[in-house]
């Protein structure tokens, strides 16, 4: 470990302090633009249906012409999950950028980067599915060989090989939209030079995070909880106020993971970045 894990934690509540506005606002962007997408996409899948099921019924003797519409709408359905997953990881990315402590981008350009690191991430997925297949299929001949005691051992193994690549891998996202590093391949390789060394902090510093966000998620919904166990029935007012607060907490929590991530790559990479907390006060 060879950097300050103090000052991650510092640099994350001070670029929440700073740019929380403009964050807010990416978030909001990205979430209405999820919405939209889903009812657009969602109204043509629906009228799609409408003209299979329709179609369905005139051509119950043609098995290819039955075969060719499931196939259609089932490529449909995986370009809209395609679609909806590149905007929400935009909508990281943006925030991302916008969090990050060595660069000061206005939000034009945070929303910019935002779509164009999306994009770039689905390719990392279809890159790291592939790796993991492979993986999975040469962990499965490997077990079969080496019969149950292998399987145990291989078993025994894999939450802390997960956990480790989880922490070599935890700041691809800074990476490409904070380094510009659009390409998956190039994204992959320099995360993992990024990350090199420095395992045991990164570990270190999601299991503070982890432990925090439990006790700050935490106390307000065991007060949440109280008000709506007290006096029986919880009354309409109380249902809603409880709604609203788990949708604060859920913005707050984004906006707050997002910094933390940005002011550790920040941390960890080339760029040396000293306490913020001082600067943005």
């Amino acid at each position: 470990m060879s950097f300050d894990i103090g000052r991650v934690f510092s640099n994350t509540f001070a670029m929440v302090k700073e740019r929380w506005g403009p964050m807010l606002g990416l978030w909001a962007t990205f979430f209405g633009a999820l919405l939209l997408y889903a009812m657009v996409f969602g109204g043509v899948l629906g009228g799609s249906a409408v003209a299979m099921g329709a179609a369905f019924s005139g051509s119950l003797d043609n098995p290819a012409a039955l075969g060719g519409m499931g196939i259609g709408f089932i490529l449909m359905m995986v370009v809209f999950y395609i679609g909806y997953i590149a905007i929400a990881l935009g909508q990281q990315g943006a925030m991302i950028a916008m969090a990050s402590p060595i660069q000061n981008v206005t939000f034009g350009e945070a929303f910019t980067l935002g779509l164009k690191g999306g994009l770039s991430f689905l390719g990392v997925i279809v890159l790291l599915m592939i790796a993991y297949v492979v993986v999975l299929l040469l962990g499965a001949g490997l077990a079969a060989i080496l019969g149950e005691a292998g399987a145990v051992i291989l078993a025994i193994l894999i939450l802390p090989v997960a956990i480790y690549l989880a922490c070599r891998m935890s700041v691809l996202v800074p990476v490409i939209v904070v380094d510009r590093v659009f390409n998956p391949i190039k994204a992959i390789t320099q995360t993992w030079a990024t990350t090199r060394g420095n395992v045991l902090g990164i570990f270190l510093i999601y299991v503070g995070f982890t432990v925090l966000a439990l006790i700050a998620i935490g106390i307000p919904f065991a007060l949440l909880g109280g008000m709506m166990g007290a006096g029986g029935e919880p009354g309409v007012l109380t249902m809603v106020f409880g709604f609203l607060i788990m949708i604060a907490i859920f913005i707050g929590f984004t906006l707050v993971s997002s910094s933390m991530i940005a002011s550790l790559h920040a941390e960890i990479s080339d760029t040396h970045v000293e306490d913020l907390s001082e600067t943005f006060e």
